[in-house]
């Protein structure tokens, strides 16, 4: 008995697809979502250094962990700007710190917020582990496609009989 062996099984054909498809969309929108941001950016936004004045350690007793509030201060066209918070946190933050902000040219108390890009780099990790997930299925097929599975072995060996319906 001649039994065709085919490098993918019907439910790992649709797992590629899936895989494969999945990777591009969400590739596809974390690039859009990353090169819209940057493009609202430059219209909107501009750079300056900014120096940081407080640092609030607050103590969530839901989550049960340390919250920082960090407040900075800049110059804009001669005017300071102080107090005003600043997007975000890092352990390795100290007063006096110089950190790099980007303000709203129309509103220059107003700081941009990262979220959007972090989501976008999330959207890139996620469509790159969907292509390595292909990759990996690729890989697992051609290094297995000369061989049989013991199922099909032992039938050929004459061990099982294979049910006929």
């Amino acid at each position: 008995m001649k039994t065709s062996v085919s490098i993918f099984q019907g439910s790992a054909v649709k797992t590629i697809i899936a895989l494969f498809i999945g990777a591009i969309i969400t590739i596809g929108i974390g690039t859009a979502m990353y090169l819209s941001n940057k493009a609202d950016s430059k219209k909107v936004y501009i750079e300056t250094e900014a120096v940081i004045e407080n640092i609030i350690e607050e103590y969530d007793s839901a989550d049960e962990e340390y919250e920082y509030t960090v407040y900075v201060k800049y110059v804009v066209d001669g005017k300071q700007y102080s107090n005003i918070q600043y997007p975000g946190y890092s352990s390795s933050m100290k007063i006096g710190d110089t950190v790099t902000v980007e303000y709203n040219r129309d509103n220059p108390s107003e700081l941009r917020n990262e979220i959007p890009s972090f989501i976008a780099y999330v959207l890139f990790g996620i469509g790159g582990l969907c292509l390595l997930g292909v990759l990996f299925i690729f890989i697992l097929a051609f290094a297995n496609r000369g061989k049989k599975s013991d199922f099909e072995a032992a039938i050929n060996q004459g061990a099982i009989e294979e049910v006929k319906r």
